[in-house]
């Protein structure tokens, strides 16, 4: 296929139709601009291919180059269905800016901003991203990662509801049971979802429940059957006791499907990690277990090669710091702007590798207690670590070698390899 660039188009996208502004590719931004054309084309899916067909039969060879707002949805689902089209997602941001800079009095249309879009793809192309298309393997890891993490989300927020609940009318519960999203947590509340109900079960019952959902410390046993004797009502309004308990086995029926739909995630995801092609690299790396290599693979498999280097893959995902100079001053702060799925894995990894890393221990606990950093500078500065690791790894092709690591840290003179 001709690879040469036959049309440029900006597209401000809506809900129910898309303004566009299309131009003849030209080497001269200046000169093609007389050569633009404005429209608008329906959002239905007949109308949307019917248009991309018109254009093809206008320019049958060359690439076909989109500027649009967006890096997923029913637009984009559209437009990567084509080979010979190109889409470059911009930042709303970077075209709000642009469009003050040109219009100070905060004059806003689809069509002008359509025209923007293009503008900024004729003159600044060198500075967009193009958006990548991965395998269907791939785009299924990508995801089924990040639709887990937002029931994990729904599933933080629902143990924060429930914890509030138990405090207003039965704040015993939460010495009783251990993590409210564990399924201990929820067998307990569905037994005695209440303290009228749970002042009178026997210490052995309760022995007996606990054993036989794994919780088999006799230490942590006790100080429950001490806290469940000692214990007494919170208060006698009936009212707020039945709300109360309502509301509790509301959150425990939402939390049991939130389990049930994460595990079936874990199960899938599973799978289409042991069929990438480099998941024996990922499972190499200290921390990056069932739920932490996925997203590895997800965050380097999107993002290159149009990172082409660690530097830019740390920057990028708002791991490495940024320097802002004006004038005699300088200072460095944490990146705000930043893909956000993506900055969580590298940093959630980080501190998972504590744990699993003979070096990042190390590195923690200099930096935490001789050199007293704050806790998420640290993390953050291991996690540009890593970064470089794990992109030296993905792009030899190579497994990591925890000890063979150290062992170059030695022969550098490196402070880091004494401290192990």
């Amino acid at each position: 296929m001709n690879t040469s660039v036959s049309l440029q188009i900006g597209i401000d996208w809506a809900d129910q139709k898309h303004d566009y502004c299309l131009c003849p590719y030209s080497g001269s931004p200046s000169e093609a601009t007389s050569r633009r054309e404005f429209g608008v084309v329906a959002s239905s899916p007949a109308k949307l291919h019917a248009w991309i067909a018109r254009l093809r039969e206008r320019f049958p060879v060359g690439i076909i180059e989109v500027c649009v707002e967006l890096t997923r949805g029913q637009l984009i689902n559209a437009l990567k269905e084509y080979e010979f089209i190109r889409i470059f997602p911009l930042n709303p941001i970077s075209s709000s800016r642009f469009r003050e800079c040109l219009y100070p009095s905060a004059t806003k249309d689809d069509v002008k901003d359509a025209g923007l879009l293009l503008s900024i793809l004729q003159k600044h192309r060198d500075h967009l991203r193009e958006l990548s298309i991965e395998s269907a393997n791939c785009r299924l890891l990508d995801g089924l990662v990040q639709a887990r993490r937002t029931s994990v989300d729904q599933q933080t927020v629902l143990v924060q509801k429930l914890t509030s609940n138990l405090k207003e009318y039965y704040p015993q519960a939460l010495g009783m049971i251990g993590d409210l999203s564990e399924r201990m947590s929820r067998r307990f509340l569905k037994k005695w979802p209440s303290w009228e109900e749970l002042k009178s079960v026997r210490a052995q019952t309760l022995r007996k429940f606990y054993y036989a959902n794994q919780s088999r410390s006799e230490k942590c046993i006790q100080e429950r059957l001490d806290l469940q004797r000692a214990s007494r009502a919170l208060c006698a309004d009936t009212t707020t006791l039945e709300l109360g308990r309502m509301q509790t086995l509301s959150l425990i029926e939402q939390l049991e499907t939130i389990d049930k739909i994460i595990r079936e995630y874990d199960k899938r995801i599973g799978v289409a990690y042991q069929q990438h092609e480099r998941f024996v690299i990922i499972d190499s790396l200290p921390g990056a277990g069932k739920v932490m290599g996925p997203r590895l693979i997800c965050a380097m498999q999107a993002n290159l090669p149009q990172c082409r280097n660690a530097t830019e893959l740390s920057s990028y995902s708002g791991i490495a710091p940024l320097r802002q100079k004006s004038g005699n001053s300088s200072r460095i702060s944490k990146r705000f702007r930043r893909p956000k799925f993506l900055h969580q894995t590298f940093i959630e990894w980080a501190k998972c590798s504590v744990k699993y890393s003979k070096w990042a221990k190390a590195f923690y606990e200099h930096r935490r207690h001789t050199l007293g950093h704050e806790y998420w500078a640290i993390i953050r500065a291991l996690a540009l670590k890593w970064i470089r690791i794990l992109y030296k790894c993905w792009e030899s092709n190579t497994e990591y070698d925890e000890e063979k690591y150290i062992q170059t840290l030695k022969k550098r003179g490196s402070k880091l390899a004494g401290m192990i």
